[in-house]
């Protein structure tokens, strides 16, 4: 997790429109993480009449579920707009 939260620091003081934010529980864990690159932030401005949210089941080692976010161009073609890890799948969290 520190390399990913690395690499979201390192692109956000690349690129203004490189999005992230993270939250950390009481002992320092990753709670949970969303991150949208500039390019994928351009896209949902120009191609948000349809919007997908995708998540998968605590499948892996952490118990993390992954969340995307897709869309679609008016080419019919698939466009990814973000990702996030989450810890607790509750309200609070999608907020």
């Amino acid at each position: 997790m520190s390399c990913l939260l690395k690499y979201c620091e390192d692109a956000k003081e690349t690129c203004f429109k490189f999005q992230y934010s993270y939250i950390l529980d009481e002992k320092r864990r990753l709670e949970h993480i969303f991150w949208s690159s500039a390019s994928c932030f351009d896209w949902y401005q120009k191609n948000d009449d349809v919007v997908v949210f995708d998540t998968t089941y605590k499948v892996n080692f952490y118990e993390i579920s992954i969340e995307i976010f897709v869309g679609m161009k008016n080419n019919g073609k698939t466009v990814f707009f973000e990702c996030t890890l989450l810890r607790y799948e509750i309200v609070s969290t999608f907020r």
